[in-house]
């Protein structure tokens, strides 16, 4: 399964194959689904200090494509610009633990 390969169902396996992630480390820890368009959170090497925010869309073929990702170079999840997703609202929302830093307002 290629990453620009879409999936028919919104899964963590399937998220992980066409995501890029590496598969003996990265786990899905949340999907959320809103009709055709979802948000996904990938902690990407397992140990929850950083955790990736990916856009999902469903499109008119029925299968889910990845459109927009916080991820890291390895993620191929936004390489495809010609994909219908790509074409939506540009989403990239990194999170994890940490604190503000000094010059925060």
């Amino acid at each position: 399964m290629s990453t620009d390969d879409g999936i028919r169902n919104l899964s963590a396996d399937g998220i992980i194959m066409t995501g890029g992630w590496h598969l003996s480390y990265a786990r899905v820890v949340l999907i959320e689904q809103d009709h055709d368009d979802a948000v996904v959170l990938v902690d990407g090497n397992g140990d929850g200090a950083e955790l990736e925010l990916e856009y999902r869309h469903r499109d008119v073929d029925g299968l889910w494509y990845c459109g927009s990702t916080a991820g890291h170079a390895l993620n191929m999840c936004a390489t495809f610009p010609g994909h219908p997703a790509t074409r939506r609202a540009v989403m990239v929302s990194p999170a994890g633990r940490t604190s503000a830093p000094a010059h925060w307002p």
